[in-house]
């Protein structure tokens, strides 16, 4: 069986965004217009590359390079993007007046940032505000204050994924779907929250 899976609507859907833009426009978090939708997968795509910057740590070598690498070249490079999208939004959120599935993936960005670099957003007052604005709405409270929300990579995870790894498979292909189910699984429980469904990961 592939995975991740959704079950919803009497539909098994498979493939991580395409299960995510499927919740996206069935609870109204895909924007208003054809416009906003647009801006909307962009964002998302950009937040999304930002977030699996994260996914190497523990896997691939150096891990004081690869955190070294996301302290001097990832961030200074996604965050003043982000901040000045914020600063020029009038509602606090990337596109539009509401809620959107690229705010839910930028605010997981923004956890992890601070789980591995907690004084690193400290000069990004509108990124601050947003996390702050996005993570108190109560269904998000709830779930990032759960066990349902996994942490920062540990040493005992990577060994589990290495362990499943090998005895699965030989291509690199699958080992990056096995990491990167960590970050979707917090991501698509972000979105996930207003509607009943069964996921399977």
């Amino acid at each position: 069986m592939q995975v991740p899976l959704l079950e919803i609507d009497g539909l098994k859907l498979v493939q991580r965004d395409a299960i995510i833009r499927y919740i996206a426009r069935k609870y109204g978090l895909y924007g208003n217009t054809l416009d906003e939708q647009t801006k909307v997968d962009v964002l998302y795509e950009g937040a999304k590359d930002f977030l699996f910057s994260f996914m190497s740590f523990g896997f691939y070598g150096d891990d004081e390079k690869v955190m070294e690498n996301i302290k001097s070249k990832t961030l200074p490079r996604y965050l003043p993007i982000f901040e000045r999208l914020l600063s020029e939004s009038s509602s606090g959120y990337l596109v539009g007046d509401g809620l959107t599935y690229a705010d839910l993936c930028l605010l997981e960005a923004l956890l992890v940032t601070e789980e591995y670099f907690p004084e690193l957003l400290s000069d990004y007052d509108k990124l601050k505000d947003f996390k702050v604005k996005i993570s108190s709405l109560p269904r998000i409270k709830a779930f990032l204050e759960g066990p349902q929300r996994k942490r920062k990579n540990t040493p005992e995870y990577c060994g589990t994924v290495k362990e499943v790894y090998y005895k699965c498979s030989s291509t690199s292909f699958q080992l990056q779907e096995l990491v990167t189910k960590r970050y979707f699984r917090n991501l698509s429980g972000l979105v996930v929250l207003p509607c009943t469904c069964t996921t399977t990961d």
